[in-house]
């Protein structure tokens, strides 16, 4: 017991003039939204929805050498999650920064919904945001939604391309401490992007692999796959996405928006 109070007080005490060093952000967005839906059938719903609500720390430390360590902690709002919960947990992740590229180890963003996706949609984090089933992007906790737990993430750009990669080693689901919601993130799990950035746009690719045979966080062995691209001309801009899903035992679909 000695020997772990004595360990533990020599870590804390290299922590705290590190964390002085440390650039830290606080930051948070706050939304409410109230919805009335027509579903076309003479019924109408009413959503009360706070997707966009959070809250987080992060912060940064330079090492030298050109290596940066980071990390990031952000929360959601109990509305959004639909739990009660106080906050709901989002983000997760210590990472390492330099010229090898970006990696990060925790719960990270998931690279198949960041790539094109969400970044297209001119309505999202509201109710009427394309992959909440009301537009043309799949509905997927998986490469679509949550986050990517217990995994690792690479980022690297190679002049106009970028590559980002998420892999989990983990044997099973968790379930997220906070908001008991699953998250993907098991053995096998993958995701990844190559995205092009061109004069006046950008194209790229997309792919989100489940590995789970039983399907905890959607339908068993869903492989979702995407190819997008934008293009700006004067003050105007055009954007197109096409996606696939597929399943080991839900029906293929196909979506694609303009």
């Amino acid at each position: 017991m000695n020997k772990k109070l004595i360990a533990a007080a020599v870590v804390a005490g290299l922590a705290a003039p590190m964390a002085a060093q440390a650039d830290v952000t606080v930051y948070g967005i706050g939304q409410l939204e109230l919805a009335n839906i027509d579903n076309g059938n003479g019924s109408q719903t009413t959503i009360a929805d706070s997707k966009a609500t959070r809250l987080g720390v992060k912060w940064s430390e330079d090492l030298g050498g050109g290596l940066k360590a980071l990390g990031e902690f952000e929360y959601a709002s109990p509305i959004e999650d639909n739990t009660g919960n106080a906050l709901a947990g989002r983000q997760a992740y210590l990472g390492l920064k330099g010229g090898f590229g970006t990696v990060e180890i925790g719960t990270v963003l998931q690279p198949y919904k960041y790539s094109g996706g969400v970044k297209y949609d001119a309505f999202v984090t509201t109710v009427a945001e394309a992959r909440s089933g009301h537009g043309g992007m799949i509905k997927s906790w998986f490469g679509q939604g949550g986050y990517f737990s217990n995994a690792i993430s690479y980022q690297k750009s190679f002049g106009m391309a970028k590559v980002w990669l998420a892999y989990s080693p983990e044997e099973s689901h968790p379930q997220d401490a906070l908001s008991n919601a699953g998250h993907a993130g098991a053995k096998g799990d993958l995701m990844a992007s190559l995205v092009f950035n061109i004069p006046n746009g950008q194209v790229g690719v997309a792919y989100a692999k489940d590995n789970n045979a039983t399907g905890t966080t959607g339908p068993a062995g869903e492989k979702n796959t995407k190819v997008f691209g934008k293009y700006s001309f004067g003050t105007s801009t055009v954007l197109a996405q096409y996606e696939q899903s597929k399943s080991d035992v839900a029906t293929d679909y196909k979506v694609y928006f303009v």
